[in-house]
């Protein structure tokens, strides 16, 4: 007997298409729920721009071209500080953009390629717009916070030379005068002198300082890449929703259907009595007939012969009495075989007479 190739492929199908109805209910029910979902999720859009940060030194005697001398994990901070992030708001304030610090210190991420002097700082908004301006808003405010530390790091450090210079200038001044009251040549002399040298090497040397100090530049960095206007959407949009619900709404609704039908198999009796099964009453209906017929296709010598012997009559047993006593002799059986009439039976010869 050969096999049906397709019949584990229709097992497998049976139950989605007993249960078609469900398998619908379910991936409606779910496509709907997608599209609720994709109306209550909130449209972003993300717009990034790019700075490059140069590296600050308010000492000239170090070399400032080195890319070690930027901590970029600190500018990181700096850019997304709670001073940036309020001078932020209030020059969006400016320009009639109505959003909270709150709104932009969540939605402001600020991200560095590795070995790089490259700040790439994001803002997410509900309008591109509002995305590209508060991006670019970010990056301007996080260079002019970053050029007024490096100005305020030079003006401290030209108030230190310069009360330095100071100092040295008044401590050379009483050496002067103190050497007059020396006759030259002498130890105190001598040893007055050689102080008043030291300090005046140093009160040059912090001239010098000051002067190159005061041309030192400070440039900070520039915006390399400004913010473009985003084109699409930030994450899945509705139709990935709502398509992403009817197939998992599809699925679910099989794995429904497969659970229905596995529960009803489990719950249908499994040994039914012989009795209750249908055609049982035809067969033991047929079984008899077919008893009755061999016994009458039978020869009559092989059939059994009547026993026409005649009984006696039965005596009706005594009706027992509320005062009799019971009969406790044991009842002997007749164990005597019935021995058949087997004499033929003969036929009258004396004539009938014709009516």
């Amino acid at each position: 007997m050969v096999s049906d190739p397709t019949a584990p492929l229709d097992q497998y199908l049976k139950p989605i298409k007993d249960h078609a109805t469900l398998i619908g209910a379910v991936a409606a029910a779910v496509t709907l729920l997608g599209v609720l979902v994709s109306t209550m999720v909130p449209t972003t859009y993300e717009a990034t721009a790019s700075v490059l940060v140069t590296p600050i030194s308010t000492n000239p005697s170090e070399t400032i071209e080195s890319d070690v001398v930027v901590d970029m994990p600190t500018e990181e901070r700096i850019a997304t500080s709670k001073t940036v992030v309020t001078l932020v708001s209030q020059r969006l304030a400016g320009r009639s953009v109505d959003i909270t610090h709150e709104a932009l210190a969540l939605n402001v991420s600020v991200s560095s390629p590795r070995e790089s002097r490259i700040l790439d700082i994001s803002y997410q908004a509900a309008t591109p717009s509002l995305a590209r301006t508060a991006a670019d808003t970010f990056a301007q405010t996080y260079l002019d916070y970053r050029s007024q530390l490096a100005e305020e790091n030079k003006s401290a450090t030209e108030q230190v030379l310069g009360e330095r210079i100071t100092l040295l200038k008044d401590q050379l001044a009483g050496l002067e005068a103190e050497l007059t009251q020396h006759e030259e040549g002498s130890q105190s002399f001598v040893t007055l002198s050689v102080e008043r040298e030291s300090i005046k090497s140093e009160l040059d040397a912090q001239q010098d300082t000051m002067a190159q100090l005061s041309t030192l530049s400070t440039d900070v960095g520039r915006i390399i890449s400004p913010a473009e206007l985003p084109d699409s959407a930030r994450g899945l949009g509705p139709f990935v929703i709502i398509l992403g619900a009817l197939v998992g709404g599809v699925v679910m609704g099989c794995l429904a259907a497969y659970v229905v039908a596995t529960l009803k198999a489990a719950g249908a009796p499994r040994n039914r009595r012989a009795s209750d099964q249908p055609g049982h009453a035809d067969r033991s209906t047929s079984s008899t007939l077919e008893t009755y017929a061999s016994l009458a296709q039978q020869s009559p010598e092989r059939r059994p012969a009547p026993d026409l012997t005649p009984s006696a009559p039965s005596e009706p047993e005594p009706t027992p009495t509320a005062t009799s006593e019971p009969d406790l002799t044991p009842l002997t059986p007749d164990l005597t075989p019935l021995t058949p009439d087997l004499t033929p039976l003969t036929p009258d010869p004396t004539p009938t007479a014709p009516f």
